[in-house]
């Protein structure tokens, strides 16, 4: 496989980006109904042959209520990063009578993330019986599209000294029609380029690029779905569509997830399965195995789920967290740990990534509709969904060694809990069980296998005991703590950040 063969020579910094292309080639194998996996993110595909405008009227909707999402690039910053997707939404909120005397469409743009803090912004359009579109500024009528002027025509702008020019006129095939469709482009006094736009037939703008903008720290979006007179185009809306977030998180008991990836130069394989329904503070709570077979190890976790949100159970201190909130909205955050976030970064039609800010462990996970978590990445880790059996359906390879194997490494022997809080700065706690009189180690290594520090060496009763781990004196990244104890073995990843 293609993993191994990168895992074995060690070329982890260059692997995250090339191993997720083969998994999703086998993943598209597993179902092609669920993980379409479309990694462009405009639905429609240009093609040579030129398409008649039928009905101009049709070529740019303007009705009280239509919707559009376009995800875009934002040059503004979120906890010191910029350049970071965001889902932008435009609508058609009514008719307003302007100061010139004539009624324009009232469009709404904002961004949706609950992480900007930013107000809407308005522009006012109007379409005549031609199918001509005309905007609203300094109290004028100005053309904006005249969708019957050939390649190269020129028409003055709403800018001052600045001109359009349509640059180019063609078709695309998207949901299932030929449509005709309209490059132009804003020109200066010198004949440099301020603006692109994209007008598709039926959708009207469809891509926009440039420095003047409704926002003018948006310099590019791209369409990714519409809801234009109460038909729905594309799927995962920021606002508009109701979606059922359980299907990106399945929680059936009998629910089974296979996993292949690395860690550093530890090459990692590991299941999940959902075990029972468990009654915890009076609510419902998935018991969930995941049973490490590098290591050959398993620990028990407690999970449910309620709207769009992903609670957890900690044994730690009998407490219930979240652990993730679900959106359609690109640039929505949820508190994972203090001062870090769970962000969602990116969407398709199937899948929501979401990344961890700030991102020093460069941490992100991805969730696809159908079979939950597909893929997660850290700083030299990665784990990669092979195979899965959702209610009852299977997917890809779900073979185990025998059902014995993996039944017998439920922790009956020893316990090694994920330390707390993690990710943490300086220090985090490290609790451990061993039912019986026994020699205990218990270390600290990083990436590389190298060790960093020995928390426990000695023998000891049974019980349970927790041990503190102070990482001051090393750099922030993800590490690996080793307990050793009645011929059994536990690992576990912590993180620090600093």
């Amino acid at each position: 496989m293609i993993l191994k063969m990168f895992i074995d020579n060690f070329k982890i910094s260059f692997i995250i980006i090339s191993l997720f292309i083969p998994f999703l080639s086998s993943a598209q194998n597993i179902n092609n109904d669920i993980l379409s996996f479309q990694n462009n993110k405009s639905p429609f595909i240009e093609i040579k042959s030129n398409a008649a405008i039928s009905d101009p009227e049709s070529f740019y909707p303007l009705n009280n209520g239509d919707f559009w999402e376009y995800i875009v690039i934002d040059t503004t910053t979120f906890l010191g990063y910029g350049g970071l997707n965001y889902s932008v939404i435009k609508e058609v909120i009514g008719d307003t009578l302007m100061q010139n005397g004539i009624i324009y469409k009232t469009i709404k743009w904002e961004k949706c993330a609950n992480s900007v803090n930013e107000l809407p912004v308005y522009e006012y359009l109007r379409k005549d019986s031609t199918g001509k579109i005309f905007i609203y500024s300094d109290n004028k009528d100005y053309l904006l599209y005249d969708f019957s002027l050939d390649e190269g025509s020129v028409y003055p702008s709403q800018y001052p000294g600045y001109r359009w020019i349509v640059s180019n006129k063609y078709s695309v095939i998207g949901f299932g029609d030929t449509l005709a469709a309209i490059d132009l482009r804003l020109i200066d006094g010198n004949d440099i380029v301020k603006k692109n736009a994209t007008v598709i037939q039926n959708f009207g703008l469809t891509y926009f690029a440039g420095d003047i903008n409704g926002y003018s720290d948006i310099p590019e979006g791209n369409f990714f779905g519409a809801i234009i007179q109460d038909s729905t185009y594309g799927y995962l809306f920021a606002k508009k569509q109701e979606i059922d977030w359980s299907e990106f998180y399945p929680l059936h008991v009998g629910d089974f997830w296979k996993y292949e990836g690395y860690i550093g130069s530890f090459e990692t394989r590991s299941t999940i399965r959902i075990m029972s329904d468990t009654l915890i503070q009076n609510k419902i709570f998935k018991k969930i195995l995941k049973t490490d077979h590098t290591f050959g190890y398993s620990t028990i976790s407690y999970v449910r789920s309620e709207d769009n949100v992903i609670y957890s159970w900690q044994s730690f201190d009998s407490t219930i967290n979240i652990i993730y909130k679900f959106s359609a909205c690109i640039g929505d955050t949820s508190g994972a740990f203090k001062n870090f976030y769970w962000r969602i970064d990116d969407k398709n039609y199937d899948m929501i990534h979401l990344f961890l800010y700030p991102d020093l462990t460069y941490s992100g996970l991805d969730f696809t509709l159908g079979l939950g978590l597909t893929q997660s990445t850290g700083e030299s880790s990665g784990e990669y969904l092979i195979g899965a059996v959702i209610n009852g359906q299977v997917f890809g390879d779900t073979t185990i060694t025998t059902v014995g194997e993996w039944l017998k490494t439920i922790p009956s022997e020893i316990e090694l809990f994920q330390n707390y809080p993690n990710p943490f700065n300086p220090s985090t706690t490290i609790k451990y069980f061993i039912p019986k009189y026994s020699y205990v180690s218990l270390k600290v290594y990083d990436l590389l296998g190298r060790e960093i520090q020995t928390l426990v060496n000695e023998e000891k009763p049974a019980g349970e005991y927790s041990v503190s781990f102070n990482g001051e004196n090393i750099s922030s990244g993800i590490y690996i703590y080793v307990l050793k104890a009645n011929g059994y073995l536990i690992s576990r990843k912590l993180t620090l950040l600093k």
